[in-house]
């Protein structure tokens, strides 16, 4: 069923702003996923990263980021410091240093999971109690709205 009605459009919209900019500030609050230390966004993923990528080097988790090895090298600074990340060297290559987690890297990166299955936990909760016809409606809005905002141009 198609609706015209713009009201709803238009609240359909500023609900769908609303939520975004509410989660962006979530998951902008620094946290110390606990460890002794306070964590930002950029550093507990740069944690998971390097935990995902089985302990690799500096470039190939820039690569892999599609970031420069130079923010790579300055958020494991960050976390070497804090005593979450080490480097080793390359067994492999010596002019090479592999990036490891340490104990308190793997517990902050575990209570980052954690975070995130409290997360999905209360959306989950919440779609299990709507219809089929509404999570498929809901699936197809999120599906196309990347390419929704693709194409906006303001200029």
């Amino acid at each position: 069923m198609k609706s015209n009605d713009p009201d709803i459009k238009i609240r359909i919209v500023n609900n769908y702003l609303n939520s975004f900019f509410q989660f962006q500030e979530l998951e902008s609050e620094a946290r110390n996923y606990g460890t002794d230390q306070v964590i930002h966004n950029s550093e507990i993923h740069m944690i998971k990263t390097i935990r995902d990528s089985g302990n690799e080097h500096v470039t190939a988790i820039a690569e892999y980021l599609g970031v420069t090895r130079g923010a790579v090298s300055q958020i494991v600074g960050k976390l070497e410091k804090k005593g979450l990340v080490e480097r080793r060297i390359d067994p492999e290559n010596n002019s090479r240093h592999i990036l490891n987690l340490t104990e308190k890297g793997e517990a902050a990166n575990g209570e980052h999971m954690r975070y995130h299955d409290v997360i999905n936990r209360v959306f989950f909760e919440y779609l299990s109690r709507i219809d089929e016809d509404a999570a498929i409606a809901l699936d197809e809005f999120f599906k196309v709205v990347p390419s929704l905002l693709s194409s906006i141009n303001l200029e």
